[in-house]
């Protein structure tokens, strides 16, 4: 299961639950915005509130970009190898996950299922070419 599977993206709404809040990522871990300032994500379709995702503040902008520097030295140090191996995860995670992935496109694009499913299929093109 996925660590936004509480925040039931796009799935409340169909059994009239509560849009929730998208939080942050940072440092590899959720963490809640402490922004006054959501931005409504709405189906496209009927126009219902999804979710919500924050205007981060400065400081968790900042704290993004700072994670991000913090990162990149040990990822420029990864090895061929076991970045290739992320890649291979990543496919394997875009398959696993293929109609639900499909089914947020369609939520939040308003696309028919079909074709939101083709989008991911050019996605995952695009990570199998990456392998070397």
């Amino acid at each position: 299961m996925s660590k936004f599977a509480p925040y039931n993206y796009g799935r409340e709404h169909n059994k009239g639950g509560e849009p929730g809040r998208i939080p942050n990522f940072i440092d590899n871990e959720l963490s809640e915005s402490s922004s006054k300032s959501w931005i409504e994500i709405r189906d496209p379709a009927t126009d219902v509130v999804l979710s919500y995702v924050p205007e981060s503040t400065p400081a968790e902008l900042k704290a993004a970009v700072d994670s991000a520097k913090r990162a990149f030295p040990g990822w420029r140090n990864t090895s061929i190898i076991a970045r290739q191996q992320c890649v291979f995860n990543l496919v394997a995670l875009i398959r696993q996950n293929w109609d639900d992935l499909a089914y947020c496109i369609t939520l939040e694009q308003g696309k028919t299922f079909a074709d939101a499913r083709g989008d991911v299929y050019r996605g995952l093109q695009v990570a199998e070419v990456c392998t070397p």
